[in-house]
């Protein structure tokens, strides 16, 4: 088990004001006490925090649960998607010498589901934005996994998650998917943001090249 008692003395000692912090991980300030006291939290999250306190991982364990993690974990080198270069990533994304190209970074990631499938897209805008912690902020690096081709062959699971689908011809979208009709091949893509200039709007699916599912942040710029 993790020790994140040590999270609040580090905050101190780098001058952080908590809600700051909170802010930062899209967490509330009641979310993140909670955290402390079960002393538990996702992998992903105590990765991000370790990032954002510029802390290894391994200083939330001892020695031998370091070990055990580790030997379930791997570091991957994920590419990157900015903002910057959505409209080659539409063209390119199939040519390994543009994927090669991309920036990465590292990411551990359970072994059990494999090295291949991921990417790391940058969120651009505040659609998926609603001022909960569930929100994917402008600027926002969300690491997602590849569905399969033949997933939309069967209904969606569309009750949980974001997702990032890749349109022919509208580029990089990030959305809910809140209904899947099979038999039409259509998807009906939701914004979070409840402001009325986001509206929901369909997608055939002989449109999409690729949907891929968010798995987690895993970076985000201090405000």
């Amino acid at each position: 088990m993790a020790d994140l008692s040590i999270i609040k003395p580090l905050l101190k000692e780098r001058g952080i004001k908590i809600k700051d912090f909170c802010d930062d991980l899209g967490l509330t300030e009641q979310g993140f006490a909670k955290l402390i006291r079960a002393n538990s939290t996702k992998i992903e999250t105590l990765e991000l925090i370790a990032q954002k306190l510029n802390v290894p991982v391994s200083i939330f364990f001892t020695k031998n649960q370091e070990a055990e993690i580790l030997t379930n974990m791997h570091c991957v080198e994920v590419p990157i998607v900015p903002v910057y270069a959505y409209a080659s990533f539409l063209h390119g994304h199939d040519d390994t010498e543009y994927m090669d190209s991309l920036p990465t970074m590292s990411v551990i990631l359970d072994r059990k589901y494999g090295k291949d499938g991921f990417l790391i897209f940058e969120v651009k805008g505040n659609s998926m934005d609603d001022g909960t912690n569930r929100s994917l902020l402008d600027g926002d690096k969300i690491l997602v996994k590849e569905l399969d081709s033949d997933c939309c062959r069967t209904k969606l699971k569309t009750d949980d998650g974001f997702f990032v689908i890749i349109h022919r011809t509208d580029g990089v979208v990030v959305k809910q998917i809140v209904e899947h009709k099979v038999e039409e091949g259509i998807i009906c893509c939701h914004s979070i943001n409840p402001s009325p200039q986001y509206h929901d709007f369909e997608i055939d699916l002989r449109e999409v090249s690729r949907i891929f599912k968010v798995a987690a942040i895993v970076g985000r710029r201090f405000k």
